[in-house]
């Protein structure tokens, strides 16, 4: 009966050390790339890169020209990713975003303020997404009669670059910039 009561325990505890290791298990890409927890992977292999959006957003578009997931059908803030080839009459990330990128804009939109130093220039962040040189900015514009707050990462991956770009009604901006921040930050390249 002791051996019997031995043997039960041990399959009891080895059934639940088995169902918490299946617990813990991360969910992977077919890569072996880390899926954030709370996220969905946009799956594309059109694209060199993998979009992560969060499990209560919705995907809007997953093509090879963009990937892009909004808030809800009642709040379309929205996070995008474009992909383009880096043209050779820029010198650097810095230079595209400030000499063609906000040019752009400027022509499209009322009202563009970019926010800037005390010295007039652009005020960035320089940081790395996946290990690349990537410049994050925040800017507003007027669209259709109402205002829209950007934050816009560009990310310089060889021939490539990359914007990932945060757009929401100035109004619901900081409710969701820290969630775009996250997808932004979580972008990974093949």
């Amino acid at each position: 009966m002791k051996n019997l009561t031995r043997t039960i325990s041990l399959l009891l505890a080895l059934v639940m050390m088995t169902s918490l290791c299946a617990c813990s298990q991360k969910e992977t890409t077919e890569d072996g790339v880390e899926i954030p927890s709370g996220f969905l992977l946009a799956e594309n292999k059109n694209t060199d890169y993998y979009f992560f959006y969060p499990s209560d957003w919705t995907l809007d578009r997953n093509d090879a020209g963009m990937t892009s997931a909004h808030v809800s059908d009642d709040d379309f803030s929205n996070v995008s990713v474009t992909s383009f080839t880096a043209s050779t009459e820029y010198q650097s990330l810095s230079d595209y975003v400030e000499k063609y990128y906000f040019k752009q804009f400027e022509d499209n939109f009322k009202n563009l303020k970019v926010e800037k130093n005390q010295d007039g220039s652009i005020k960035r962040s320089v940081l790395k997404i996946d290990s690349c040189e990537t410049i994050a900015v925040s800017y507003t514009a007027e669209f259709a009669g109402e205002e829209y707050s950007f934050r816009a990462w560009f990310v310089s991956k060889g021939l490539y670059l990359y914007t990932i770009l945060y757009t929401a009604k100035t109004q619901a901006y900081e409710t969701h910039l820290e969630v775009a921040t996250a997808i932004a930050e979580n972008l990974k390249f093949r």
